[in-house]
């Protein structure tokens, strides 16, 4: 789900935001539980996790080359094309 432009969005538990800029800025995009197929239409230069945690990115779809993030990271460069929580 793909989020309007809105510089502070209310991130809730259970949902990661992709950013296409670093520092948590530019266009956001919303990845809320297991997705295996998304489409930011951006390569991914910061994501915001929610404390406490963890993640994998994950550059193809159907969860293939993944990345484990345990935390928000203001930059990176990653294409992600899968995502999903590590519970």
């Amino acid at each position: 789900a793909a989020a309007g432009s809105s510089a502070a969005l209310a991130q809730q538990a259970g949902q990661i935001v992709l950013y296409s800029g670093t520092d948590f800025r530019g266009a956001p995009y919303v990845v809320d539980g297991t997705r295996q197929y998304l489409d930011t239409n951006f390569q991914v230069r910061s994501v915001r996790i929610p404390s406490g945690e963890a993640w994998e990115l994950c550059t193809g779809v159907k969860f293939n080359g993944c990345r484990l993030f345990t935390q928000s990271a203001a930059d990176i460069r990653m294409d992600v094309g899968s995502a999903r929580p590590i519970v």
